[in-house]
């Protein structure tokens, strides 16, 4: 199953549209960007107090910034 990654996170504009140099994919993708930006909060408990249980993992707290970062992709696609 292929996820919803919402493109590209920096994606290089020019003459209005999206254009990328030869030699460049376009870098990480949206879906990542999101987790990268959701590990402060994936490592907290529900009540915002630091790492319980679960979350003493490295990964678990990647899974817990993905299930974010995939939450933020349908929210922005409504």
């Amino acid at each position: 199953m292929i996820k919803e990654t919402g493109g590209t996170a920096f994606p290089f504009v020019s003459n209005g549209g999206i254009q990328m140099h030869q030699y460049c994919e376009g870098g990480m993708t949206l879906r990542d960007y999101f987790a990268a930006n959701s590990i402060d909060i994936a490592s907290r408990e529900p009540d915002g107090t630091p790492q319980g249980s679960y979350f003493e993992t490295a990964e678990g707290i990647a899974s817990r910034a993905y299930l974010l970062a995939d939450a933020m992709l349908k929210a922005r696609n409504k």
